[in-house]
Formats: C-alpha cells, sequence, structure tokens
C-alpha cells in the first residue's frame, strides 16, 4: 500500500481535501496522510483522510520554527518531519508519496510508480524557457533543480538518511530567502542524488502540470479529462491562483489565453467552495507568522519597472 501525504493549515485545508478526493478516486487502495501545522484540530474529516499533527512529531526547534518562519514557510519546513514519520509504515515494495495541497489527480499514477528507483523527483522544467517576461532561466536557478510540491521514495537506508539531512536542515535554513541561498525546502532537494544513489525522474509533461510548465505546452480537454498533446494529464497544480501566494502569484498572468487550464481551474475553484462550506475553518492560522501581503503588488512591481525603464533611458540620454 502506498501513502500518500500532504501538509496544510487551515488556509490550505480545502485544498489538501479537494487533493484527497483525488488520490481515494483513483487510488483507493493506498492510504492518504494530511499533515496538519495548525493549533486547531478540524472538528470534522472526509472518510479516507487521516490527520497528523506536526506539534507531535518531535522537531527539536519546533518552538522556534512556529516563531520564526512565516506560514508559507512553516509547512514546507514540515514535510521532511512528516515523511521521515511515515517512511516507517511504508512496506519493502512501495513508495511514500507526497503531492502539494494545490494538486489533483486526473487518473492513477502507477504508470509513474512502478519503477525500480528509489526515489522520483520532479525537475522544474524539462526543456529550455521560452524568451518571456513573466519567467527567465536565472529564476529557476535561485529556486533548485527539483520542484518539492511532488516526489516519491521508497524505504531504504539511503532515503531514511536523506530525508533526517533534510529534516535537520529545515528547522533553521528553510526561509524563502533567495539571496542567502535558502527556498524552504526546495535548494536542499539539490542534494538528494548525492544521497540516493538510486533515483529518477519524473520529466512527463503529464505530470505535475502547473505554472511551471504552462509556457512549455498548452493544454486541451477531452470532456474533463485534460490532455497535453495527445498524453493525459496525470496531475496538475494550481499553485498561486486561488489566494495571493507569496511565491507564485506574480506569475498567474500566464495563464491568460490558456482556456483548457482556465477551463480545469474554474471548476477547482466551485470544488473549493463547496469544501469550505462543509469544512472551512476561519481566522488566521495558529503557528507561524503572518506575512501582510498587499493585493497591490503585482501592479505595484508593474509601476516600478515602467519607472526604472525611464530613469534608465534619462541617464543613458
Amino acid at each position: 500500500m502506498n501513502i500518500f501525504y500532504t501538509v496544510c493549515n487551515r488556509n490550505s485545508l480545502c485544498h489538501a481535501l479537494a487533493l484527497a478526493e483525488s488520490v481515494n478516486r483513483h487510488h483507493p487502495n493506498d492510504k492518504f496522510v494530511l499533515g496538519w501545522v495548525d493549533d486547531v484540530i478540524p472538528p470534522q474529516l472526509p472518510e479516507g483522510v487521516e490527520l497528523m499533527e506536526a506539534n507531535k512529531l518531535e522537531i527539536p526547534q519546533w518552538e522556534s520554527m512556529k516563531t520564526h518562519y512565516y506560514t508559507y514557510e512553516l509547512l514546507p519546513a514540515t514535510r521532511p518531519w512528516f515523511a521521515s514519520k511515515l517512511i516507517n509504515q511504508v512496506s519493502t515494495n512501495d513508495r511514500l508519496i507526497f503531492l502539494a495541497p494545490t494538486m489533483l489527480l486526473w487518473m492513477d499514477g502507477n504508470n509513474l510508480l512502478n519503477r525500480s528507483e528509489d526515489a522520483l523527483f520532479t525537475p522544474q522544467i524539462t526543456r529550455p524557457l521560452a524568451s518571456s517576461e513573466a519567467l527567465k532561466d536565472h529564476q529557476i536557478l535561485n529556486t533548485g533543480m527539483f520542484h518539492a510540491g511532488s516526489w516519491m521514495l521508497r524505504d531504504t537506508t539511503q532515503t531514511r538518511t536523506f530525508l533526517q539531512w533534510w529534516a535537520d536542515r529545515t528547522q533553521d535554513r528553510a526561509f524563502f530567502d533567495l539571496c542567502n541561498g535558502m527556498c524552504m525546502d526546495q535548494l536542499w532537494l539539490n542534494f538528494a542524488p548525492i544521497h540516493i544513489h538510486s533515483w529518477g525522474k519524473m520529466d512527463e509533461d503529464s505530470w505535475h502540470y502547473g505554472l511551471n510548465k504552462i509556457p512549455l505546452r498548452d493544454l486541451s480537454l477531452q470532456g474533463q479529462q485534460p490532455y497535453v498533446g495527445r498524453t493525459a494529464v496525470v496531475a496538475t497544480d494550481f499553485a498561486g491562483l486561488t489566494f495571493y501566494d507569496p511565491i507564485w502569484s506574480d506569475y498567474n498572468g500566464t495563464i491568460r489565453g490558456k482556456n483548457g487550464f482556465s477551463t480545469l481551474f474554474n471548476a477547482y475553484q466551485l470544488q473549493l467552495d463547496g469544501l469550505k462550506t462543509v469544512y472551512g475553518l476561519g481566522g488566521n492560522p495558529g503557528y507561524g507568522k503572518i506575512a501582510q501581503i498587499s493585493a497591490n503588488r503585482n501592479l505595484r512591481n508593474h509601476m516600478a519597472k515602467k519607472i526604472k525603464s525611464i530613469t534608465t533611458f534619462i541617464d543613458n540620454y
């Protein structure tokens, strides 16, 4: 039995439950665990969702993490700690699979899961980026080779050693601080191939299709099933679209004109609205600092860019 898990707080609970619904639909014989990083326990959860609390993981610097990280940093900082706990429950021939709460499965992933490697990681990009004002190559370099939103591990000595090494570093080096070489839990994945000799990459266009892949390949719909070219999409990621995200929201303009993905996204929003009426929790998460992010950030950045171009012209003139 494979174990799927995600990590969320009250702000992303309904996203995680939408993911759980898709996992349970396409992998009914596998287990889904919801890693919970908040001080209020949801009074109810759907059948087939097992709750695991962060404050019971015995993280050595947990009290410090709760007060020093922003909420959007604290969630990924706990991911390897949940993994270190859950790997004990994985049988020899099965996998521990992490999926970000903003992901959905559209079909079973057995064509990806049934591989011999001990670890599978998702590359950030699979081909050179086209020229774009929204996303540039150096931004991918800043944030790492692999996307921390989806990966898979078998239970081996090497994977356990890597998880502990990774978890130790997210206690105090998982800030979103690119200038100082940190990108939450993600940059540490660069070192995974050094620790785990048997590893592979999930570089299919049909896997983890979101803002990171929209500039590379268009998505179309055949009924309710999304396709990239002639290949059915296994998983999509709506990160940075349903609320103003500190990391991704500067790029949400890339979905304009992408009718297939926009249709999926609109249906996803309706699904979240339905889940919120039943499972939604109000207020701010109890763990982590709350980031005050202006909804006008994109407008300010655009204006600053225009002003900079004018001052550059004046300087050159």
